[in-house]
């Protein structure tokens, strides 16, 4: 009877949880549809009462940081960086560095940034008229005053998208120390760009580009890997995971009900004996082994899965000429192109990482230099990594 109570005040605080995220969210776009925000106060906002305390608060431009983001906006406007924007006009660049699409600086309201990262164009003329369609559930009209004008907001925008579509690498690449994304150089005087990371390594994006290339062939064209990815699916022809998962999966069964009867026993008991207690400690260990056993067997037989899907997938990739694709394809189509084969690229002083979509595979190479007729003049070793061709 005592664990029956329990699991139902647990129950009935979980629904009493989801009956506050909902009235939540529903309040929350009700004042979307008439025009209030609802997060933060952005840089260059302040909020007030409508209506005196306790009436609803409206955004408002905030005296002191309300000319500088004009300001701001009027500098990269003129193509001056956002960086070196900020640090002109003493701004602290964290908490303005997102804020160059935000709508909420041309007086109107949103839900989910994600739905903004979604829009190929981010001009005035078409927030404006996302806002005023009825077809559109999550920007609208606001009631506070915007403070960009519409040529000034479209000039930004159109210089963020040039400096986001330019490079079809932009993004993709991570440091393999420290895991945060590379950014891209560009200097005066120099033809290529470069990638640099805080750990100290840089390198041209050509090489970068000619690395990634590489990959793409050698996953796609490759006989080494075929043989590799062949003999892999031999060592799982025979599959017995299965069989092993399901009798798992009976134990835990059999030992959770013997803890579930312990604990009851535990509950119902005048007094707790050590036996009692070292029975359900004993119990718990067993189910927390078995636990562990299952999951690692679970996933190693997803990983298996995987491996079969990538096999005829391979049938496919082997057909497009993974070099003539790149040269043609737009900066936006390259950077939807990667993570369709990479779950994640990495990079250091030595060379890269990749990590083969959909599986637990990855192989290493070194850097690679383009050659005059786009061929590669070193590759890595032999192995797990792509052999010299």
């Amino acid at each position: 009877m005592g664990r029956f109570m329990t699991d139902l005040r647990l129950r009935f605080g979980a629904l009493h949880r989801e009956q506050i995220a909902d009235r939540t969210k529903m309040n929350r776009d009700q004042r979307l549809r008439e025009g209030y925000w609802s997060g933060h106060a952005p840089t260059g906002y302040v909020f007030v009462d409508e209506n005196g305390a306790g009436s609803r608060r409206v955004l408002v431009p905030d005296p002191e940081t309300a000319p500088k983001v004009k300001a701001l906006f009027t500098l990269m406007a003129d193509g001056v960086s956002q960086k070196k924007a900020a640090q002109q006009l003493g701004l602290n660049e964290p908490t303005v560095i997102w804020q160059r699409s935000n709508p909420l600086y041309i007086g109107l309201v949103y839900k989910h940034h994600a739905n903004l990262d979604a829009l190929l164009h981010t001009s005035h003329a078409t927030l404006r008229a996302l806002a005023d369609s009825p077809d559109v559930a999550w920007i609208y009209p606001g009631q506070h005053e915007g403070l960009i004008e519409p040529e000034v907001w479209d000039s930004v925008q159109r210089q963020r998208r040039q400096r986001t579509t330019r490079y079809g690498l932009s993004g993709a690449i991570r440091c393999g120390s420290c895991g945060k994304k590379a950014w891209i150089l560009q200097r005066e005087g120099r033809r290529s760009p470069r990638f640099r990371c805080r750990c100290g390594w840089e390198k041209s994006y050509r090489i970068i580009e000619a690395t990634i290339l590489q990959a793409l062939v050698w996953v796609t064209e490759s006989d080494a890997f075929a043989a590799e990815m062949a003999k892999a699916a031999r060592d799982y022809e025979d599959d017995k995971e299965p069989e092993v998962i399901a009798a798992v999966r009976a134990e835990r069964r059999t030992v959770s009900q013997k803890l579930e009867r312990a604990l009851d026993a535990l509950l119902d008991a005048p007094t707790i004996t050590d036996s009692l207690r070292g029975r359900i400690e004993t119990l718990q260990e067993q189910k927390a082994a078995l636990d562990t056993q299952l999951g690692t067997l679970v996933a190693d037989h997803e990983q298996r899965r995987s491996l079969r899907s990538w096999r005829a997938a391979q049938a496919t990739l082997t057909e497009i000429p993974m070099r003539k694709l790149w040269e043609v394809t737009t900066p936006a189509e390259q950077r939807a192109l990667l993570p369709a084969v990479f779950s994640s690229i990495l990079a250091d002083k030595d060379g890269m990482c990749f990590q083969l979509r959909g599986m637990e595979v990855e192989f290493k190479t070194k850097w690679i230099t383009p050659g005059p007729d786009g061929g590669d003049k070193q590759v890595a070793g032999p192995g797990i990594e792509p052999g010299t061709p």
